[in-house]
């Protein structure tokens, strides 16, 4: 059994995790996804809560993920690059501290989406919906200064009227298929670092 973890920045990335958990183990069960919500994170706290969870890993991980969004630290004006280097720190400390319990185990990969996870969600709509959104981000400037929940959520509805935050996920093949389409798509700036995991899904199917 191979055990990864992915440390949450909240809800809709956990319940996305846990979705693709299920999906995963609808194929095969060699994979183990093992989603940890941080339930929200600010500038404040976000090491202070990552580091909490990285001490409560119980079982040995081939790979931890910690997944974020962008979107708080570009509207701080953040070097996303800096604060990778931050966390990378914080974990390898740990790691170093924890090789003797033998509870951390493997490669710590910080991942983002660009620029929360409503975006990431939309990729996994027709490509036309996708679009939409983009255009719609891109004359609210989103993609250089993020939209805050309060802001974005109304405009969701506009193409989507059935949306609603921190809603149960389901994926299946369709959806995967429509999110790498759409996140390779050059024309569409909402990518997705959890592609990664959704791509060893699709070599799970095969």
């Amino acid at each position: 059994m191979k055990n990864i973890t992915v440390i949450c920045e909240g809800y809709t990335e956990a319940n996305y995790i846990s979705a693709l958990n299920d999906y995963v183990w609808s194929i095969s069960q060699e994979v183990n996804l093992d989603e940890r919500n941080l339930k929200g994170i600010n500038r404040n706290n976000y090491i202070s809560k990552i580091r909490k969870s990285l001490n409560t890993l119980a079982v040995p991980n081939i790979t931890t993920y910690i997944f974020l969004d962008k979107d708080i630290f570009i509207r701080a004006g953040d070097n996303i690059n800096d604060v990778v280097s931050e966390i990378e720190s914080v974990a390898n400390q740990l790691i170093a501290k924890s090789k003797k319990k033998a509870t951390i185990v493997g490669v710590i990969k910080v991942i983002f989406n660009t620029m929360n996870g409503e975006d990431m969600m939309i990729l996994h709509e027709n490509e036309n919906i996708a679009k939409q959104w983009h255009e719609i981000m891109k004359t609210k400037n989103h993609f250089i200064t993020p939209l805050v929940a309060k802001d974005y959520e109304p405009l969701i509805k506009s193409i989507n009227s059935q949306y609603k935050k921190n809603q149960k996920i389901i994926i299946d093949s369709e959806k995967i298929q429509k999110f790498q389409a759409n996140n390779d798509n050059p024309e569409i700036s909402m990518q997705s670092d959890i592609s990664e995991l959704v791509q060893m899904v699709i070599e799970q199917e095969q």
